[in-house]
């Protein structure tokens, strides 16, 4: 067990020395689920540069890893008011895709 712990935390170490992640921290407008289930939302008043949609700036899919879980805590952020820290990676032509949410204390 100890062994599989620390060949995915290699593995993730690895492909972290080569991918950079963006931040920005903000309360939550806009948060919208599509008939794909995509998950689009917009973070602060207004989006970052590399985010070319101002609407929707930000989106990932329920079916990721930790989807379902991100919908909880941006829903639960939007509809309390409370700042949201997310991580996110401008790959994609229209919006940027979500690493990762954490609730800002």
């Amino acid at each position: 067990m100890k062994f599989k712990k620390i060949i995915i935390g290699s593995i993730f170490g690895f492909v972290s020395c080569f991918t950079t992640a963006n931040e920005t921290v903000g309360k939550i407008y806009n948060l919208y689920v599509n008939a794909h289930g995509i998950v689009l939302f917009k973070i602060g008043d207004t989006a970052p540069p590399e985010c070319v949609d101002d609407r929707f700036p930000f989106g990932f899919r329920l079916t990721d890893p930790a989807g379902k879980e991100w919908f909880s805590m941006l829903h639960e952020a939007q509809r309390t008011g409370k700042a949201i820290n997310l991580s996110y990676n401008e790959n994609t032509p229209s919006r940027c895709t979500v690493w990762a949410v954490v609730h800002k204390v």
